[in-house]
């Protein structure tokens, strides 16, 4: 259990200016470290798998091993990391992933969530408008049900109260 506020499972679907759509899934649902990513196009797909660390091209009818590192050492990817960044406060560089960079980053994510919000509370409202014309139909077949029921019981009931006035 992790003691962060964040949401368990997100999923995001983006339309590139190129027309190109791509997604993106992210979760802490999952037991397992698990890190995918797969570009779909159209004489094939390709696939890496970050456990293993394998680039696959998977078509209709192969699947073909096009990179594998033979030794990779996931701590050694954070210390890199780390070390890159140190070197590029200490020589007063640019990094590949600048301060501008995160803060659109962070803009484009709330204005997802924004989205998320915006649609859900209309989802709400429409299910409600739904839940309340359904109740309104059901209603109003009651009443129509109820008044056929009258109009059946008056009309068998008037020829008797016409015969004892008679």
């Amino acid at each position: 259990d992790l003691k962060i506020q964040t949401e368990d499972f997100a999923q995001a679907l983006f339309k590139f200016a190129n027309n190109v759509f791509g997604s993106v899934s992210c979760n802490y649902l999952e037991q397992s470290y698990s890190r995918t990513c797969k570009v779909i196009g159209e004489k094939g797909n390709l696939e890496w798998d970050f456990n293993q660390n394998i680039v696959w091209l998977n078509s209709k009818n192969s699947a073909k091993k096009i990179f594998q590192l033979k030794s990779y050492n996931l701590n050694q990817m954070y210390l890199d990391q780390l070390k890159y960044f140190l070197n590029s406060v200490a020589q007063n560089k640019q990094t590949i992933n600048h301060i501008n960079l995160a803060h659109q980053t962070l803009k484009n994510i709330l204005k997802m969530m924004k989205n998320i919000q915006k649609r859900s509370l209309k989802k709400m409202k429409l299910q409600l408008k739904k839940l309340k014309r359904k109740r309104a139909k059901t209603l109003n077949n009651s009443v129509q049900r109820l008044t056929l029921s009258v109009q059946i019981v008056t009309l068998s009931i008037l020829p008797l109260h016409y015969l004892e006035h008679k």
